[in-house]
């Protein structure tokens, strides 16, 4: 259906729909539940008609950017999985963004019908807010068109979308009208490393002997090859997000998290974005928006609104990497300027003393100071990263030859001083910021790895509201 040539206006006065916003929606298809403007809207609290015409649109547009002139996105329609709203039973909440709810659902229909999933839909304050819709429904959306086309197993998969346009479901008020259904997870990377932490405190309390007995070592090590093991599998999804061109920039505890068979899985594609090869830069990089993603993870390239590439992601990876096996918070409680000045203005990273590294292997070390290093040419491929936790878990103690130009590239590299956009807080467009002119990271291809069979379940600023809403920070 298509809509009346002229098009009502909300006679409500209290509506937050731009008329010149709803002239340019006018022309396009709509359901017949948004053929007119009446009183939807006139009471707070009721979803308008119209700006769930503008929200719909605003998926569609998000969509289609995806696949105009992907490379890896198809041009032709999806053929995603769908389920109706009553093919769904709703449970209990599990977690809450700044534009959807998550909760845990039984799906009743289908070939996985009476299996249990994670179901993600609008809120309803969400849904009565025009800026929130649009982005809300896009956010939503364009998840669901990443995860349709992605499959590995430490990300999350797919499973159904709701059938019908976000129209005909939600312009009548109804809050689960909009909806995907994916893996549920029990538990994230945060939660296990608060876990961890607790009971390393626990261990500190028992006093000396006990900390340094054979015993304690022995529980030490086999924790760290747990981790090893963990921080493998996530730069096994890195590298296959990579390979096909994809930038994930939100890497971090949170968007983290593991099934109710203890594997893990990389969620929240929110900030997920393909890099195309005619869109990079002379420098080789591309230019991106600046400042995305948590600040504690986030590059200082990034910081500071400069181009930049995937090894975003792998400075972010050694951040993490650091956290997973120390069970510390890094910046604990720097604020964003603080931030700015010491970490990436300062380079300032996370401690290397005795107290936190004591027994980790010298490679394992080594490995988190490339991937934090300030310059993305020294930092290595999460194909290379693989090679060294590898190693690891192998017991090998030692840096691959092959790695160790990584080294002499944030020595010997030509520095080249570029200007910088407008940065936050009280740094604005002040700094200059040093870049190495190198080679950007290639393709790397993915590997399934060694298997880990045996595995046993064991406070930042973003730039956008928390998609999944796992919110528990130490």
């Amino acid at each position: 259906m298509v809509l009346h040539e002229e098009f009502p206006s909300c006679s409500d006065p209290s509506c937050e729909v731009d008329e010149s916003e709803k002239q340019n929606y006018a022309s396009k298809p709509s359901c017949e539940l948004t053929e007119k403007c009446v009183n939807a809207c006139a009471v707070y609290g009721r979803v308008c008609p119209c700006a769930a015409r503008i929200a719909s649109h605003a998926a569609c547009d998000a969509m289609q950017k995806l696949i105009d002139g992907s490379h890896f996105f198809p041009k032709e329609k999806p053929s995603f999985p769908y389920l109706n709203a009553d093919d769904v039973v709703i449970k209990e909440k599990l977690g809450e963004g700044g534009y959807s709810v998550v909760h845990s659902c039984v799906v009743t229909a289908g070939e996985e019908a009476g299996q249990e999933f994670a179901i993600k839909y609008l809120k309803r304050k969400a849904m009565v807010d025009l800026h929130q819709f649009k982005h809300g429904a896009a956010d939503i959306a364009v998840e669901a068109f990443f995860l349709h086309n992605l499959n590995h197993p430490h990300i999350v998969k797919l499973h159904g979308v709701t059938t019908g346009s976000i129209e005909t479901n939600v312009a009548t008020g109804k809050e689960c009208g909009f909806f995907i259904v994916v893996d549920k997870l029990v538990e994230t990377l945060e939660h296990r490393i608060e876990a961890w932490h607790k009971e390393k405190e626990e261990h500190q309390k028992d006093g000396f002997m006990t900390r340094i007995s054979h015993e304690r070592r022995m529980m030490k090590r086999t924790e760290l090859m747990q981790k090893i093991r963990i921080a493998y599998e996530i730069a096994d999804a890195m590298e296959y997000l990579h390979a096909a061109n994809i930038i994930y920039r939100d890497l971090k505890p949170d968007n983290l998290g593991f099934d109710q068979d203890g594997v893990l899985k990389a969620f929240d594609f929110g900030l997920a974005k393909e890099l195309r090869p005619e869109d990079v830069k002379e420098d080789g990089r591309y230019e991106l928006t600046g400042n995305t993603g948590s600040r504690r993870y986030m590059a200082p390239e990034v910081a500071k609104e400069c181009h930049y590439d995937k090894s975003v992601d792998v400075y972010s990876f050694g951040i993490l990497l650091w956290e997973l096996c120390s069970t510390e918070k890094p910046f604990y409680g720097y604020s964003s300027n603080k931030h700015m000045q010491k970490v990436v203005l300062g380079g300032e990273r996370p401690k290397m003393d005795g107290q936190h590294t004591s027994e980790w292997p010298t490679n394992l070390k080594w490995l988190m100071s490339r991937c934090w290093s300030a310059f993305p040419a020294a930092r290595p491929s999460f194909t290379d990263i693989k090679d060294v936790l590898r190693d690891i878990l192998h017991e090998k103690d030692a840096i691959p030859p092959n790695l160790a130009i990584l080294d002499e590239a944030e020595h010997s590299e030509e520095l080249v001083e570029e200007p910088v956009k407008e940065v936050g807080g009280l740094f604005g467009g002040l700094f200059r910021s040093p870049r190495l002119r190198g080679k950007s990271e290639g393709k790397h291809e993915p590997d399934s790895g060694p298997s880990f069979s045996n595995i046993s379940p064991v406070e930042p600023k973003s730039s956008r509201s928390k998609s999944w809403g796992f919110v528990h920070r130490r």
